[in-house]
C-alpha cells in the first residue's frame, strides 16, 4: 500500500497475467482497493485467501462474491485462528436459523479491560498493550472499535444477514478532541481516558462486575460497546488476549454454542 500510483498498477498488471485455476491470491494487506484485483481473480477461476477485513465490509452487492464463492477463505479475519467463521460456515450450510452472535472479538481491548480489572489505569494498560504488539501501530484503530465492528459485520454476513457498516452503532473509547492529534499526541495524552475508565471499572467492581469491550449482532444491527458483565459469565470470565464468540441459534438455544481462543499477537 506504499507503492506509488504507477507502481500500483504495474504490480496488479502483473498479477492480473497470473490469473489462472491454479492460482491463489493472498492478500495479507490492509489496503481499501484489493477488494477490486481480487474479484477479477475469482471471475477468472483463482482462488483467494484473506487476512484483510476491508475487503469483506464494502457493501454487500460487491462483497457477495466473497461470502458465496467456494474458492473464497478468510478465517483469519475474526478471532485470528480461532474457527468462529467455520463455525458459522458450518451452522448455515446445516440450515440452522441463527437469532443472534454475541462476543469478545478483539484481544487487544480484552486486554485492556483485563487489566482494568486488575486495578490497572486505562493509559497504562494501553501503553502496555502498545508495548507489547497487541495494539495497532496508532492505538486508536484498536480504540476507536472499527475493527470490532467490521469484525462483527463479517460475522453478521456469515450468519445470513445482509448489513452494512452503517447499521452497526460503534463506541469509541476516546473523546472526539483526540480524533485529529497525531499518534505521539495522543500517546501523551492517554491519562485523559484514565478518570472516566477509573470509575466506570470500580463501578462495574462494587457489583461483582467487569468491563467488557462486546461486539452484539442480530438480523437487523448491530452494537459495539463497553459493558459490565457478570465476572463470572462467559465473557468475563475471559482473561488476556483471549476472544469468545457465542452464538445463539434454533438448535443452540437456550445454551448458545460458544467457542474462544487466542486473539491479538
Amino acid at each position: 500500500t506504499s507503492f506509488a500510483q504507477d507502481d500500483k498498477s504495474t504490480v496488479y498488471s502483473m498479477v492480473e497475467r497470473l490469473y489462472s485455476p491454479s492460482t491463489i491470491l493472498v492478500d495479507t494487506t490492509d489496503a481499501n482497493t484489493l477488494y477490486l484485483t481480487l474479484l477479477n481473480g475469482i471471475s477468472n477461476g483463482c482462488s483467494v485467501t484473506m487476512s484483510n477485513k476491508k475487503n469483506l465490509v464494502i457493501p454487500w452487492k460487491i462483497a457477495e462474491t466473497f461470502f458465496t464463492s467456494p474458492r473464497v477463505r478468510f478465517e483469519s479475519t475474526v478471532c485470528a485462528g480461532t474457527p468462529v467463521v467455520a463455525m458459522l460456515r458450518r451452522l448455515s450450510n446445516s440450515l440452522d436459523e441463527i437469532y443472534s452472535v454475541e462476543g469478545c472479538l478483539s484481544g487487544t481491548l480484552n486486554y485492556i479491560c483485563s487489566q482494568l480489572d486488575d486495578g490497572t489505569a486505562m493509559a497504562k494498560a494501553v501503553e502496555d498493550a502498545h508495548d507489547f504488539g497487541y495494539t495497532e501501530p496508532d492505538p486508536r484503530d484498536d480504540l476507536n472499535g472499527m475493527d470490532v465492528g467490521r469484525k462483527a459485520l463479517i460475522l453478521a454476513r456469515m450468519a445470513g444477514w445482509h448489513l452494512e457498516m452503517g447499521d452497526i452503532s460503534i463506541e469509541k473509547l476516546y473523546p472526539d478532541s483526540l480524533e485529529s492529534v497525531d499518534k505521539e499526541d495522543f500517546i501523551r495524552k492517554l491519562n485523559l481516558l484514565t478518570p472516566k475508565y477509573q470509575q466506570l471499572a470500580q463501578h462495574a467492581a462494587a457489583e461483582d462486575m467487569s468491563l467488557r469491550y462486546i461486539g452484539s449482532i442480530t438480523p437487523k444491527e448491530g452494537r459495539c460497546y463497553m459493558k459490565a458483565v457478570s465476572k463470572n459469565s462467559e465473557f468475563g470470565l475471559l482473561k488476556g488476549t483471549a476472544n469468545k464468540v457465542s452464538v445463539l441459534s434454533r438448535v443452540h438455544n437456550p445454551i448458545p454454542l460458544t467457542v474462544s481462543g487466542s486473539g491479538a499477537g
